[in-house]
C-alpha cells in the first residue's frame, strides 16, 4: 500500500486498504486484468492445458473483481451470555478460520480474492509510478523513488514490527510530514 501512497498521499489512513484501494479503481484494475489476460492467451498455444484453464478464468471471472472483507465471509452475530444472539458481529480468531474444517473453504476464498486483488492493484499501481516523472538523484519517475526510498522504509518497518518494537504511527507522520 506504499505504492497507493506514493501516488495519492491524500487518502485518509483508511483509504489506503484493499478493499477501499480495489474499490476506488476498479475499472483501471479491470482494465489491467483484461490486458494480463490478452497477454497470456497469446502466449500460450490453444492446446496447452493452461490456455483452456485461462478461457475458463475468463468466462468466470474475468470482468469481475471481487474484493470481500472478513466480516461478510466470516461475520457471525455474537451469542448473549442469555442465549439470545446479539447485534455485535464477532470474526473467528486466524487460527480458528486455518483449523475449522467449515471455515476452512471460506479461508481459501477469502485468501485467493485478496491475492487476486493485490496482484492486480500491485500492476496497476506500478504502471502509474512509473508515468510520474522526476528528477532527483538520478531518478526518473516515482518507481524509481518508491524502489530507493519508500520500499527499504516500509521493509525497515515491517522489521522493526516483527520483532517486537512497536512503530509509533502518529510520531512517525510528524517527522515525516515537517521536513
Amino acid at each position: 500500500m506504499h505504492m497507493a501512497r506514493l501516488l495519492d498521499p491524500s487518502r485518509e489512513l483508511k483509504g489506503y486498504s484493499l478493499a477501499h484501494l480495489t474499490f476506488s479503481y476498479r475499472e483501471d484494475l479491470l482494465k489491467v486484468k483484461r490486458k494480463i489476460a490478452a497477454h497470456l492467451e497469446s502466449k500460450l498455444p490453444p492446446n496447452d492445458p493452461r490456455y483452456q484453464t485461462l478461457q475458463t478464468y475468463k468466462k468466470l471471472f474475468l470482468n469481475s473483481l471481487v474484493k470481500k472483507s472478513m466480516t461478510s465471509i466470516f461475520g457471525r452475530a455474537k451469542i448473549l451470555k442469555s442465549g439470545g444472539v446479539g447485534k455485535t458481529i464477532e470474526i473467528p480468531s486466524i487460527v480458528e478460520m486455518h483449523t475449522n474444517k467449515e471455515l476452512l473453504p471460506k479461508w481459501i476464498e477469502y485468501s485467493t480474492l485478496d491475492a487476486e486483488a493485490t496482484f492486480f492493484l500491485r500492476e496497476y499501481l506500478l504502471s502509474k509510478l512509473k508515468e510520474f516523472e522526476i528528477n532527483f538523484e538520478g531518478m526518473k519517475n516515482l518507481m524509481d523513488l518508491y524502489n530507493k526510498y519508500w520500499l527499504p522504509l516500509g521493509e525497515t518497518l515491517t522489521d522493526m514490527e516483527r520483532a517486537g518494537i512497536k512503530v509509533d504511527v502518529k510520531y512517525l507522520e510528524v517527522i515525516l510530514f515537517s521536513l
